[in-house]
């Protein structure tokens, strides 16, 4: 096996992007899609399902979604 695929365990994309809380607010959604390429083995189907969750919690007027 050329390489071990190493699983992330993430509550949220701010440990993804290594941030710690007092820097958790300074994400975006493209920092997020750059992420999701990266890690994510599917990361089209990945991203449909993120978009999709945020613009579910938009419509409904979630604001402290994870």
């Amino acid at each position: 096996m050329a390489g071990t695929i190493k699983k992330m365990t993430a509550e949220d994309f701010s440990q993804a992007f290594g941030y710690d809380l007092d820097n958790k607010c300074n994400a975006s959604m493209e920092k997020s899609a750059d992420v999701i390429h990266r890690l994510c083995s599917s990361p089209r189907a990945e991203k449909v399902k993120v978009f999709r969750l945020v613009l579910f919690n938009f419509l409904i007027g979630n604001e402290d979604a994870p």
